[in-house]
């Protein structure tokens, strides 16, 4: 066998590409349901605020790859922090169909820090082709991990599997698709307002 490099991508702003850990890796799958695959990451800016200080931010990129050259398509929404004590933080994501539509979601879990502790949301998020819309959030007391998307019941639809930071395992489906609301454009401009009547 003999394989050819096609193409090499260098993120000269953000410090570079890096895979993480389980529930941090890009994935690789048709988002936006045009038969084409497309490759979802984080892109997490850090800028040293000095004496010890230090403002993170992060936010999805969908790519796609077109006349040999790796392109954004959308970006957003964004988690801002610092020092992961004031602000917002992403805690990982998963993917996978959650709400029967056959479109693949984001499910994405967030740590808000408060003056009064944590808070944990559960996020899902769908790419339609034009930008990022939220379907469904839940907040919670607690800090929360999303363990994986899958059916756990044989009912054949999937559900969220999560932890909370109180020591529970959370288990969510949808019961009910609801309209969604538009959190991102991919020029980043203010777009119109995308409804999920379906």
């Amino acid at each position: 066998n003999e394989f050819a490099k096609i193409y090499e991508f260098e993120d000269k702003e953000g410090g570079g590409v890096i895979a993480l850990e389980e529930g941090w890796r890009p994935i690789i799958a048709d988002f936006d349901g045009d038969g084409k695959n497309e490759l979802l990451d984080i892109d997490t800016r850090v800028r040293n605020l000095g004496d010890g200080d230090y403002w993170q931010r992060q936010s999805f990129r969908i790519w796609h790859f077109h006349d040999r050259k790796l392109k954004v398509l959308g970006t957003g929404p964004s988690w801002e922090s610092i020092n992961r004590r004031k602000g917002q933080w992403m805690n990982g994501f998963r993917v996978g169909n959650v709400d029967g539509d056959r479109n693949i979601e984001i499910v994405a879990s967030v740590i808000e820090y408060t003056n009064g502790g944590v808070r944990g949301h559960i996020k899902v998020l769908e790419y339609n082709g034009r930008g990022f819309t939220e379907e469904w959030q839940l907040v919670s007391n607690f800090g929360v991990l999303i363990w994986g998307i899958a059916d756990t019941n044989g009912f054949g639809k999937n559900e969220i599997v999560a932890e909370s930071g109180d020591g529970k395992i959370l288990i969510y489906y949808c019961r009910k698709v609801a309209r969604a609301r538009e959190v991102s454009t991919p020029s980043g401009k203010q777009g119109e307002v995308l409804i999920d009547d379906r």
